[in-house]
């Protein structure tokens, strides 16, 4: 969601854009098939996983504006913050800093073992683990420090700008 609308990614490659009262106002086939969206007010990315690559879209027009981003591994998350777009490894923890301005690669991190979730926000891009450490990679030095360990696997992560916190969603054995 972009604070305007929702977008909304299919398996068959079709982006759909919906307005707040639930009506479809575009949509276009993009891809192959598409499994992971993020947007904001600069465009519209989305992942095709098979073809392994980052796609930009525009946001009024849904046509793709410019060459497909191919990446190594699997893109399993995806978030904008800024003039970046992060897409995460979960297998590898690479995390793949990507420029909004020149659409090309253009950080690369490591982050530890056993990636679950990806969110930024509040100053960082946050990763939780199946550990339960929470890692805040610093997205103008691109360096990744532990920032929290919660008891059990985290599942889901999540930045709340409004209450200037971090949640996370965690499983304990």
């Amino acid at each position: 969601m972009d604070r305007k609308q929702l977008w909304i990614g299919t398996a068959q490659g079709v982006l759909l854009r919906v307005d707040p009262a639930g009506a479809v106002t575009a949509e276009r086939t993009v891809t192959d098939g598409i499994q992971l969206v993020a947007a904001s007010a600069d465009g519209v990315w989305v992942v095709d996983q098979l073809a392994g690559v980052v796609v930009r879209i525009d946001p009024v027009s849904l046509r793709q504006v410019a060459v497909p981003i191919s990446l190594e591994g699997t893109i399993d998350a995806i978030d904008v913050l800024g003039d970046h777009v992060w897409a995460l490894d979960f297998g590898t923890g690479l995390l793949t800093r990507i420029s909004v301005l020149s659409n090309r690669q253009v950080g690369l991190v490591t982050v530890p073992a056993g990636a679950t979730s990806l969110d930024a926000g509040l100053g960082g891009v946050w990763i939780g683990h199946t550990d339960g450490t929470v890692t805040r990679v610093d997205p103008v030095t691109v360096t990744a420090s532990a920032f929290a360990q919660v008891d059990g696997t985290i599942r889901a992560l999540a930045v709340d700008e409004a209450r200037e916190s971090i949640w996370v969603d965690v499983r304990r054995a």
